[in-house]
């Protein structure tokens, strides 16, 4: 099991090598360094939560972190994940198997934010 939460440290100054977008006001994470997971949103910059702050209001404060000159933190809450079975229902044939409930197939799934 996964914390939700992980936190990542920036050099000051560098590039971050992130690509964000607004979801819903929050910074969600399109492409990162290996050591931030797609699909996560920022949560805080330097402990600061930015989670109730609009979108732009949230890239602004990493910019500032950035521009400080020195090295920051950002908190990323990490995307939901699930994986396990469920039964689908094949494409009914005849009456006969919807009466007796043959023709379940058993499937896996699993969402990732990879």
């Amino acid at each position: 099991v996964h914390n939700l939460e992980y936190t990542a440290t920036f050099a000051p100054l560098a590039d971050m090598g992130l690509e964000l977008r607004s979801n819903n006001e929050w910074a969600s994470v399109v492409q990162g360094p290996e050591s931030v997971s797609r699909g996560s949103v920022v949560v805080a910059v330097n402990g600061k939560s930015v989670l109730l702050q609009t979108y732009t209001e949230a890239i602004q404060a990493m910019i500032d972190a950035k521009s400080s000159g020195e090295a920051f933190n950002i908190t990323f809450r990490r995307a939901p994940w699930k994986t396990g079975t469920l039964w689908k229902a094949a494409r009914q044939k005849s009456n006969k198997q919807k009466v007796s409930g043959l023709g379940w197939k058993k499937r896996y799934f699993g969402t990732c934010n990879s």
